[in-house]
């Protein structure tokens, strides 16, 4: 019995975690202001109402909540990471289910889109 026991608890954490062919790398984690910049006390709330949070499963924005579907990152060495250093940056496509928090049967849709962060400031790049 000692034996199944561990499968059977390793099988059940399998089926509760997201698997994903990538993590966003950890730069991107956290608060990030509407305008690009993150902000570095989390504690505190972004000057405007646009703004976006990266979690690990998903993330959250000012009106809505997304999981991701699939991470898949990418090397472009033609991206500035800071002045003065080596060019190269990761960027992560997002495939993500989301929904407007009113749990209606109309609110619920796929974002699809990249991002990295360059220089401090989080870009966008819209992939629908």
């Amino acid at each position: 019995m000692r034996r199944i026991l561990p499968a059977a608890t390793l099988f059940t954490g399998l089926l509760s975690s997201p698997a994903f062919a990538d993590e966003l790398p950890k730069e991107i984690l956290g608060m990030w202001c509407g305008d690009g910049y993150y902000l570095e006390d989390q504690t505190k709330k972004c000057p405007d109402a646009g703004w976006i949070k990266f979690k690990p499963d998903g993330y959250d924005a000012w009106e809505y909540s997304c999981r991701y579907v699939s991470i898949t990152n990418r090397f472009d060495p033609n991206i500035a990471v800071a002045t003065q250093t080596p060019l190269g940056v990761t960027v992560s496509r997002i495939v993500a289910d989301c929904d407007d928090r009113l749990n209606e049967p109309d609110s619920r849709w796929k974002e699809t889109f990249e991002v990295y962060e360059s220089k401090g400031r989080l870009y966008y790049i819209d992939r629908k």
